[in-house]
């Protein structure tokens, strides 16, 4: 028995009488794995192989070292035959794994449509196959389903699609269901041995779920916003959504992105935490930009917003974005910023964003204003006491009446009496 996940495979494989049958898990590839890969792979091209190679920097220790960074993903073989499709296609690597798979499923419908006249595009297909995912899992079902549901979660999606002009009224539901299977995302077969069992359609691999999933995600979530919306979140607390997050996440510009992440945060924030840290270092930073634009225009100025996101993905390039912003920012905007990082820097103590909040409140601890300086002398409590309090006593003998009671209020719910 082969299996890529040790812990996945089914416990009944391996009680056949009284022998077990030999077991091996396919491991990842090493750095050494994937250049021999890529070297067969273009065995009459080897100018191709080395600047695949050189584009994944397969050399690179140190994004070699970054568990989140985009080469992990060529570990996995059919990631990196992905990687490779999209290489020959435009002779770059993919920006992210959300976007190597939608290339991989571009590819397959276009292969499908060579061989034959397809009447339903790939955004069509998205739509249905997407539909099909969510409507299996309210119903039950994961990675498999019976065939006569599947049928009619397809054929409701086609009605809707008809009435949107997406697909033609003359399109037959059975055409669509036959260019689905043609396209192999999923496989029919039979529930068990016996010729009656009934018929079930499965999904060719989990990450093709889980890429119709997170289109499903968007559509509801991100573009539609409505009372589908609500039934979606409360589905959204098993383990099987974080990939699908994670993807539609890196799917979405960052404006759509920043959205997203207050939905899951307000939802449920291990999915908003697990989604970020998937993606790129590049995304990340356009996305934690992304959230901080949202919440600090002048018409809509979110202090409460910002903070929950910010105390809920504690990751550098989240602290840094305020940062950024503080220096172009009015006097009110500053200490609500300071004000967050503060709180970054405490609640999150011993993490690199706060090491990285405790940096910066350093060098704000000298600031003009004085809120700004009482926030950050609060941030740096843990790491400079001495000089905390030194600040803090001096914007308490000699600050404004409301810092006074800002400080006062301190001693008293910290006792420092």
């Amino acid at each position: 028995m082969f299996t890529c996940r040790t812990l996945h495979h089914d416990p009944e494989f391996l009680t056949l009488g009284n022998h077990s049958p030999p077991s091996f898990e396919i491991q990842r590839l090493d750095r050494v794995g994937v250049k021999e890969y890529l070297r067969r792979y273009f065995r009459n091209d080897k100018a191709s192989a080395d600047d695949l190679i050189e584009q994944l920097e397969l050399s690179n220790d140190h994004i070699w070292g970054e568990q989140t960074s985009f080469v992990h993903l060529a570990r996995i073989p059919l990631h990196l035959q992905m990687i490779t499709l999209e290489y020959q296609r435009t002779g770059k690597i993919p920006p992210n794994k959300a976007k190597m798979l939608r290339t991989f499923v571009s590819h397959m419908v276009e292969r499908d449509r060579v061989r034959q006249a397809a009447q339903i595009d790939v955004d069509a297909k998205q739509r249905v196959l997407g539909c099909l995912a969510y409507k299996g899992l309210e119903a039950g079902y994961y990675l498999s389903m019976p065939e006569n549901l599947a049928k009619t979660i397809v054929a409701d999606a086609v009605q809707d699609l008809r009435n949107e002009g997406i697909i033609a009224p003359n399109i037959p539901v059975d055409t669509v269901w036959q260019e689905i299977l043609s396209n192999n995302f999923l496989t029919l077969c039979r529930n068990g041995h016996h010729r009656r069992s009934l018929p079930v359609i499965e999904w060719l691999h989990q990450i093709l779920f889980d890429y119709f999933l997170a289109c499903e995600i968007i559509r509801v979530l991100v573009v539609l916003g409505t009372q589908e919306a609500s039934a979606m979140r409360r589905r959204m607390g098993m383990g099987i959504w974080d990939q699908p997050c994670q993807i539609a996440l890196g799917l979405i510009d960052p404006q759509q992105g920043a959205k997203f992440l207050e939905i899951l945060v307000q939802t449920v924030s291990r999915l908003a935490r697990c989604s970020f840290e998937g993606q790129s270092e590049e995304d990340a930073i356009d996305l934690s930009e992304a959230i901080v634009e949202r919440y600090t225009q002048d018409d809509r100025w979110e202090e409460e917003m910002l903070a929950r996101i910010s105390l809920e993905l504690p990751y550098i390039p989240v602290v840094n974005s305020p940062i950024e912003c503080f220096r172009a920012s009015e006097e009110y905007k500053r200490q609500s910023i300071a004000n967050i990082v503060s709180r970054i820097a405490r609640e999150h103590y011993g993490s690199p964003s706060a090491e990285r909040a405790q940096d910066i409140l350093t060098s704000w601890i000298a600031n003009r204003n004085e809120v700004v300086r009482f926030y950050s002398a609060v941030g740096l409590w843990a790491r400079d006491r001495g000089r905390a309090a030194a600040v803090l006593r001096k914007l308490h003998k000699h600050g404004s009446a409301d810092v006074q009671t800002m400080v006062s209020d301190l001693i008293d719910d910290w006792g420092l009496h």
